[in-house]
């Protein structure tokens, strides 16, 4: 059981992603985000290795919940829904990746594993969504990184 939400539209990201933060953020969607021992950042999804099932349904600290389905598209140029339901916190989400992996002093800069990162993007777009209700609709506005949701 649970709620679903579409969502249409992207959000640009400029200038586009480079090879390794599209490699990143792609994985960083197709993972579970527990509470891995290698840290918040880790995308190694395997349970029995890292865990031992202990945290598996707990999110990292300051992250919004155990899927993030933004996921940059191809061209690096845009971040879109990845069309899996019951997306959770997507304006939560959208701002957790600006913060850490995207904007100007990105809080994941200066950690192992993103020294390929540029740090250098300014997002912006709106996304509409559509939940199971059908007064249930709303936008979410990124303008120059900063994220609210009407």
């Amino acid at each position: 059981m649970g709620y679903s939400t579409e969502f249409t539209g992207y959000v640009t990201v400029s200038p586009p992603l480079n090879p390794a933060e599209i490699a990143y953020l792609d994985q960083f969607s197709d993972t579970r985000r527990m509470n891995r021992p290698a840290g918040p950042y880790a995308t190694t999804d395997d349970i029995y290795a890292d865990l031992g099932f202990e945290g598996y349904n707990r999110p990292p600290e300051g992250q919004p919940g155990l899927w993030c389905n933004w996921e940059p598209t191809r061209d690096g140029t845009a971040i879109k829904w990845n069309g899996v339901e019951k997306f959770y916190d997507a304006d939560a989400w959208m701002a957790y990746l600006i913060d850490h992996f995207l904007q100007p002093g990105g809080k994941a800069q200066g950690h192992p594993g993103f020294e390929d990162f540029t740090f250098d993007h300014v997002v912006n777009g709106e996304i509409k969504a559509q939940g199971e209700d059908p007064d249930d609709t709303w936008t979410l506005h990124v303008t120059s990184n900063a994220v609210t949701r009407t």
